[in-house]
Order: structure tokens, then C-alpha cells, then sequence
């Protein structure tokens, strides 16, 4: 479950809406460079046979979160590995690490510093 709140950099003062962490439908992937956040699929489709290929994972993928299933079946241990390979690289140039990594931090999106002061959660996510 993930959580909504407001972000201050120490460093820059920068003030931000943030949110941390994954749902029911989706897990979070962090870079550890910028902080920017992807969202990937906590579930495989409820209609796809095992091991998807790598075409079908990325076209599930891509398709958003809105058509995520929240009663798929999970991926096998090749579908996590072959989505992992898959988007490990940020834009930036950097990689991106699964929530709870010690290098998935959240960052200020203005100067990447992670020396950010949480505020009250304000909302959990589903």
C-alpha cells in the first residue's frame, strides 16, 4: 500500500505533493538517480496462460493501470526477472530499484537531492 504527502527539500526548499509505494493493482520502481517513479503490474493478466513472452508483458505493461488486473495470477519468478531486465534503466541514464530497495528513495524533482523532509501522511493508496 502506498501513501500520499507533502515533501520539502532541505536542500533547495523546493515543496512538492509526493507519493511512495505501490497498490493493489501495481508495484513501484524508483530511480535511484532523479527519483522519478514507474508503476509496473503487481498481477499477470487473469486470462494469460504461463510464461508470457517478453512482446506480451511489454503490451500489458504499456496499457496502464487501468487495465491491470487486481485478481490476476502472479508472475512466475521468469516474468518478475524478464520485467526486471526490462525496466531497469531510467530515461536519465540511471536504474530503477523496486519500493523498499535502499537506493528507491524519494527525491526532489527540482535537484534530485534525498535529503527531503516528509510531511503528515495524507492519504493511503490502494
Amino acid at each position: 500500500m502506498g501513501v500520499s504527502f507533502d515533501a520539502t527539500c532541505r536542500a533547495c526548499k523546493h515543496r512538492w505533493y509526493c507519493t511512495e509505494g505501490g497498490g493493489m493493482v501495481f508495484v513501484q520502481v524508483v530511480c535511484g538517480t532523479c527519483g522519478s517513479m514507474e508503476s509496473l503490474p503487481r498481477h499477470a493478466p487473469d486470462d494469460t496462460p504461463p510464461p508470457m513472452s517478453k512482446s506480451a508483458l511489454r503490451d500489458y505493461v504499456k496499457g496502464g493501470g487501468g487495465e491491470w488486473s487486481d485478481s490476476g495470477r502472479f508472475f512466475t519468478s521468469s516474468e518478475q526477472e524478464l520485467l526486471q531486465r526490462m525496466f531497469a534503466h531510467c530515461g536519465c541514464g540511471g536504474n530503477l530499484y523496486p519500493e523498499g530497495h535502499k537506493r528507491a528513495r524519494v527525491r526532489c524533482p527540482e535537484c534530485a537531492s534525498s535529503d527531503v523532509e516528509r510531511g503528515d501522511d495524507e492519504a493511503l493508496i490502494d
